[in-house]
Order: structure tokens, then sequence, then C-alpha cells
């Protein structure tokens, strides 16, 4: 997703794309510090995945967020996606 400065706008912008296209789950790479994660959890996805190369950034994300139906992994994007979309 890039930068996400605006909250109000980026979460309106997320919401228009989880209507138009009827999903449920937030699915991203590279977690970093969990911008985006935090405005997927703003829009009420029902299930989160993620990951990232750095576990310090994976075990920051997940004590920030501490929600059940939140999956961060240690792993490479390509790694990552091979494993969550056979």
């Amino acid at each position: 997703m890039g930068s996400l400065v605006d909250f109000n706008a980026n979460c309106r912008k997320l919401q228009d794309l989880k209507d138009k296209f009827n999903s449920s789950i937030f699915i991203e790479t590279g977690c970093f510090r969990g911008n985006s994660l935090g405005f997927a959890i703003g829009v009420n996805f029902q299930k989160f995945y993620s990951c990232d190369i750095d576990q310090e950034m994976v075990d920051y994300c997940l004590t920030s967020f501490n929600k059940d139906n939140l999956e961060i992994y240690n792993m490479t994007s390509t790694e990552f996606l091979d494993f969550l979309l056979p």
C-alpha cells in the first residue's frame, strides 16, 4: 500500500476496495511497523495475514495488535505468498 499518512482517507479507500470485491480477508506482504495493518483493522476485515523478513517487526506487530484473527509470518514475500495462496 505504500506510505499511508491520512488515516481517514486511507480507511475510506480501503473500505471501498473491501466493499467492491466483497472481501473479508486482508493480505499484505511486509508489515514493518504495522501501519497498513492498523488501517485494515480499522476497516474490520475478518482475517488478517502479513509477513516480514525481520522477526523483530513480526513480533512488534503481533504484540501491538494482539488479535486472534491476525497471522504474521517471518518469511520473504514470495515464500509467504507461495505458502498462503497455493
